[in-house]
């Protein structure tokens, strides 16, 4: 399968125990952060299932912020906001299902730019709260990222170094490494580049993953990235 290809030949292993100076300073390595999207687009993970999966009904019930079921105040503001989508989504899910929501408010039909959406967080956190975003908004992102304290090319994440501990106090210290790797490696500075490069360079240049916006916050966020 590509993603899995692509996920074994990028894995260059992590230590797994949480610490900042990880292997990712000593083996770079560049992520696919278009796997969720690609997975999103096609309705089946790289395993062949059902991508995102369906929820429990009991998941889809009225839910606290403390898990209390009488009042969910953040599924009343995802009702009181209107989803921007495009014209083509649109019309999809007329196509699918006899309209789109009430809650939809149709684009104009232009080139829409591309956003990365990325999310700090840690190991400990890929199976529940990463998990979560892979299965609910990350795949309507162009792409999606996260920092984390393991390398794991499946979700993706990556673990970059940073000055001073992996700590909530020390978290602007993070954010300083996330910029600066997004910086290197997912913003198109062509126009800027005046040095003359090879073929090989060109074509290796063509196959690096460009974004216009990038979006950046904690692993607690729920995100309707059609209005960002």
């Amino acid at each position: 399968n590509e993603d899995r290809d692509r996920a074994r030949n990028n894995n260059n292993g992590n230590n797994g125990n949480g610490n900042n100076k990880g292997e990712s300073a000593s083996t770079p390595w560049i992520p696919d952060v278009e796997i969720v999207r690609r997975m999103y687009q096609r309705g089946i993970d790289a395993n062949g299932n059902v991508f995102p999966p369906p929820l429990d009904n009991e998941l889809c019930e009225p839910m606290g912020p403390r898990g209390q079921n009488n009042v969910d105040i953040n599924r009343d503001m995802i009702d009181a906001v209107k989803i921007r989508i495009s014209s083509e989504e649109a019309e999809e899910q007329e196509e699918e299902g006899g309209g789109a929501a009430a809650t939809v408010q149709r684009r104009p039909k232009t080139t829409r730019p591309r956003i990365l959406c990325m999310v700090y967080t840690m190991a400990d956190a890929h199976s529940h709260r990463i998990r979560a975003i892979r299965e609910t908004w990350a795949g309507k992102c162009d792409g999606f990222l996260a920092f984390s304290t393991a390398n794991d090319p499946r979700i993706p994440a990556i673990s970059l170094d940073h000055e001073g501990v992996e700590a909530y106090g020390n978290m602007w210290q993070k954010v300083r490494s996330i910029w600066k790797f997004v910086g290197e490696h997912y913003v198109d500075d062509s126009d800027n580049d005046e040095q003359t490069t090879t073929n090989g360079q060109q074509h290796q240049q063509q196959q690096r993953q460009y974004f216009d916006y990038f979006f950046l916050g904690g692993d607690d966020l729920f995100v309707v990235p059609e209005n960002l």
